[in-house]
């Protein structure tokens, strides 16, 4: 403590301390002197009792960073895994989509209330912690953290959820630098790896996403109605059941698209068979398609996504976990419409 004092020319010796730079009150000021000096006399009259004290405090002192360092450390939780390629790179690309109550929540820098989703989507901000890359069976294998209301909100509005994909995908690549493909599957498992490690939360808090993206399209809820259908024949057995990544019907695009893209009208209902089964109903329609051989799918179990020579494209974000080896097609010639039956896992 006379280290500390020697310091400040002037405590003692009144040689004139601006008090107001150093951010102290002439009463605090007097304390701490005080103190100071009722330490150092301690120092001479009871050494060994100084000793204590001031081991006392360290401890206490060290206790308390600990804690501080304990608060700040947390280790995410599991949310879900998307699979993407790189746009340079050939091979694919894990996103593990986790969540923790430890960062900030989203926050909107508009003023209620919004006239829809989209204007909503528009000024919201989602704060984001990325982790270093991994690797897993010779692919990288990415991290996002966001709060967990954001990852709540994800399985309950699927909009919102494509929305929070687009944020992560963007905000990646400014973190890693590099580029991205936005067709995307979900991968059966909610995490690829041995799993979230502890993380520590850094001084500034985590960053924010960019607000640029403009999110899709709402979905609606209908069930179809009964009609005459034609079958559409999937694909069987595409490779090792015992690989956990997601089934793909159909890989590559068609090239040989002759109309601009659009979003065809769609519908997705859920129902329960007579059997028993719960299943999701995707009804799409495709007003200018004439053969399902135009048609390209891609299924997982967490996601169907269309590509067609007349150029419709969709892809939807399943409510619900599907068993993508038992997904049963119809192609209606009358009404143009596609319908999924897809068994709910």
């Amino acid at each position: 403590f006379r280290a500390t004092m020697a310091l400040f020319p002037g405590m003692d010796g009144g040689l004139g301390v601006d008090l107001e730079k150093m951010g102290l009150s002439p009463d605090a000021f007097g304390q701490a002197e005080s103190f100071w000096k009722m330490l150092d006399d301690m120092a001479d009259t009871n050494p060994e009792g100084y000793k204590k004290f001031i081991e006392k405090q360290m401890n206490e002192g060290s206790q308390m960073a600990q804690e501080k360092r304990k608060e700040a450390t947390f280790t995410p939780k599991a949310g879900f895994c998307i699979v993407t390629e790189r746009t340079d790179v050939k091979g694919k690309v894990f996103v593990n989509i986790c969540h923790t109550s430890k960062i900030a929540k989203p926050h909107n820098s508009g003023t209620p209330p919004f006239m829809d989703l989209v204007e909503e989507l528009s000024t919201l901000q989602v704060p984001m912690l990325f982790g270093a890359s991994q690797e897993v069976d010779k692919c990288p294998v990415y991290e996002v953290v966001v709060h967990t209301s954001a990852f709540q909100r994800s399985g309950e509005e699927l909009e919102f959820k494509l929305y929070l994909i687009e944020l992560a995908l963007m905000c990646m690549e400014k973190e890693h630098k590099i580029q991205l493909k936005r067709r995307h599957t979900f991968h059966s498992k909610p995490y690829i790896g041995s799993g979230p490690s502890p993380r520590l939360l850094p001084p500034g808090g985590p960053k924010q996403s960019d607000r640029s993206v403009k999110p899709g399209e709402v979905l609606t809820s209908a069930v179809p109605e009964a009609e005459s259908a034609q079958s559409l024949k999937l694909p069987g057995d595409l490779g090792s059941s015992a690989s956990s990544a997601p089934k793909v019907v159909i890989s590559e695009l068609s090239s040989s698209r002759t109309k601009p893209v659009e979003t065809p009208k769609h519908t997705l209902s859920e129902k329960t068979e007579d059997g028993g089964e719960t299943v999701l109903v995707l009804t799409v329609h495709l007003p200018r398609v004439e053969s399902v051989d135009s048609v390209e799918l891609q299924l997982s179990p967490h996601e169907v996504a269309l590509d067609s020579d007349e150029g419709y494209v969709l892809k939807i974000a399943l409510p619900r976990q599907v068993d993508a080896d038992s997904v049963r097609a119809q192609f209606r010639k009358k009404s143009r419409k596609l319908v999924l039956t897809l068994p709910c896992v």
